[in-house]
């Protein structure tokens, strides 16, 4: 009995120190399966901008807020420094003066994702969006944006952004030759032309989900973790609607994998946006 009081003291501290270490062990694994489930964080519009190529290569960044308020010289070139490290898919020589660029504040999880934009002006004219790339920078995503003729001094502005990381929803082995049904309103198939084999799928208007959410085919080569790049999506025309997306040219016969992921978005509608056309050069 004079052993007993010692005993429960032994016994609590023994359960004490178990404890401890079952969650140092455990609470790891809990913390990153809370932050996976937990969804992305809604994007942030932060700036607008014009970005400018001078004949001598130069760059030159105008930028101002959504509500048109430009930029104060030590915030622009704070800005400026960092987007020089994004690389952008069209010659903005070129283009300059239908050429915006609009950068996002996202959760850092869905920086590598896309958001889907879509602008809306009053003469139907449809704006080509591509995604600017940069493998540092988490906090931001940009989108260039690029149309025939100028830009009006406002415009309406919605986007889709991702919520989740992409499931995989289908793959298969083989090269696909002919049309292949990978989901509702979504095929695929190894087309070819003078310059040689590519992986196209198709995107029909008004059949499956694909319109509210991302879906992403990728072809993997031998052992290349690294998927064939795939080129800007094509529109067909304004009432079809189908939509294109085509890898560059590679060799169907070395094809190991072909995967199609669905990413879930959602829907937000960020009101009119200003666009500062006073800030391009005066011809």
């Amino acid at each position: 009995m004079q052993n007993f009081p010692y005993r429960v003291r032994h016994s609590g501290a023994i359960s004490l120190i178990t404890f401890w270490i079952l969650a140092f062990i455990f609470f790891p694994v809990w913390y990153v399966a809370a932050q996976e489930s937990e969804e992305f964080q809604e994007p942030e519009l932060l700036y607008l901008g014009w970005r400018l190529t001078g004949t001598d290569g130069n760059v030159d960044f105008r930028l101002w807020t959504p509500d048109g308020t430009p930029l104060g010289t030590a915030k622009t070139t704070n800005v400026s420094d960092s987007l020089c490290e994004f690389q952008f898919a069209v010659s903005d020589r070129e283009v300059a003066p239908t050429l915006l660029f609009l950068i996002f504040g996202v959760d850092s999880r869905a920086s590598k994702n896309p958001i889907k934009t879509q602008i809306e002006l009053s003469d139907s004219r449809r704006p080509v969006f591509e995604v600017a790339t940069n493998k540092s920078n988490e906090s931001w995503v940009v989108i260039s944006a690029r149309g025939k003729g100028s830009w009006p001094e406002s415009c309406s502005l919605k986007i889709r952004y991702p919520v989740e990381k992409p499931v995989e929803v289908w793959k298969t082995d083989e090269p696909p030759y002919e049309d292949t049904e990978i989901t509702k309103g979504i095929s695929c198939a190894i087309r070819a032309d003078a310059r040689g084999k590519y992986l196209e799928t198709c995107f029909r208007p008004k059949v499956g989900d694909w319109e509210q959410h991302h879906y992403q085919a990728c072809a993997y080569l031998g052992d290349d973790d690294v998927p064939v790049p795939v080129r800007p999506p094509i529109l067909t025309s304004v009432t079809t609607k189908y939509l294109y997306e085509l890898t560059e040219y590679f060799d169907p016969e070395t094809l190991d994998q072909i995967r199609v992921t669905k990413q879930t978005c959602r829907p937000l509608d960020l009101g009119e946006i200003k666009i500062r056309g006073d800030l391009l050069p005066q011809k």
